[in-house]
């Protein structure tokens, strides 16, 4: 509305099948706003765009990860050393990575304790897709959840590679990403 210098604008849209199944919704300029908006554009121009300077980010942690991905270019072999105030970063990165770590072989371990509690149950089924215990004022039921995947293993990959390598060529994709990481060394004294 800036551009174009108008008090307000009127939206009419369309949906569904039929012409007459629409709504209105109206615009009304708030100049307040305008102005605000419009200071925050020329401090991006003159600050990060003129600057050459990358905004900093404030989406959520994924959202930010995934445009550094998607931007990055890591130029192979090079290393860089790094500012000293990331110190601090890097041992919460490792600590929270090792407990992480702690927390998953500790499902593991609870997962495997499952399995051996359901062995007695999965042999007292039989041959019965599901069943139920009713104890009262409790019913437990059990069975299978039936899930189909395909796959295929990496042998008969090669075959199909080697037989058909322009159907290998066109549905086999390769995808190359790279795993971030941090890790801790101790120098030697």
């Amino acid at each position: 509305m800036s551009v174009t210098n108008v008090a307000g604008v009127i939206f009419l849209c369309l949906y569904g099948n039929s012409e007459n199944t629409f709504f209105i919704r109206t615009l009304t300029r708030d100049l307040e706003l305008e102005d605000e908006m419009i200071e925050l554009e020329r401090d991006f121009w003159v600050n990060n765009v003129k600057a050459g300077r990358e905004p900093e980010f404030y989406e959520e942690p994924d959202l930010v990860l995934a445009a550094i991905k998607k931007y990055r270019k890591i130029e192979p072999g090079k290393t860089i050393v790094l500012p000293g105030e990331l110190e601090d970063v890097m041992k919460k990165y490792v600590q929270l990575d090792a407990k992480r770590a702690e927390l998953e072989s500790q499902a593991r371990e609870v997962k495997e304790q499952i399995k051996e509690i359901y062995v007695p149950v999965q042999k007292a089924l039989g041959q019965a897709e599901g069943g139920e215990l009713n104890t009262g004022n409790i019913i437990y039921r059990v069975g299978y959840t039936k899930r189909t995947t395909t796959s295929i293993n990496k042998a008969e990959l090669e075959k199909l590679k080697l037989t058909y390598p322009d159907v290998y060529q066109e549905y086999a994709k390769t995808n190359v990403s790279s795993i971030f990481f941090i890790k801790k060394e101790e120098k030697p004294a």
